[in-house]
């Protein structure tokens, strides 16, 4: 009776253990544009807002886009490119006024 007891309440406990195991493996392809941020591209970037480039701006860039840092959304006025630090290690004094962070010296 015993040995019947501790089968059925080893058989109990297996069954359990059982339901709860719901491992899965799923094979993903070497590379798949559609997944995580491989597929973020250029043209992505740019629909998205991030338009600006050290090509196309004179001043300070911010934002970043994730998948492509060469793109960024926000490009300050020319001239405002530097930090506080910057300006003093040229000798010269922040604006007062910044755009994002970044200062015209003077």
């Amino acid at each position: 009776m015993k040995k019947l007891n501790i089968f059925v309440l080893s058989f109990v406990f297996g069954s359990c253990l059982a339901l709860f195991a719901n491992a899965k493996v799923v094979f993903l392809p070497s590379h798949d544009s559609s997944i995580g941020l491989g597929g973020v591209n250029n043209i992505t970037c740019q629909e998205s807002g991030y338009t600006y480039s050290r090509a196309n701006c004179l001043g300070g860039l911010y934002d970043a886009c994730p998948s492509n840092s060469s793109y960024y959304k926000g490009c300050c006025p020319e001239g405002y490119n530097y930090t506080p630090q910057q300006c003093t290690e040229q000798g010269k004094q922040p604006s007062t006024d910044n755009c994002e962070g970044f200062h015209k010296c003077i």
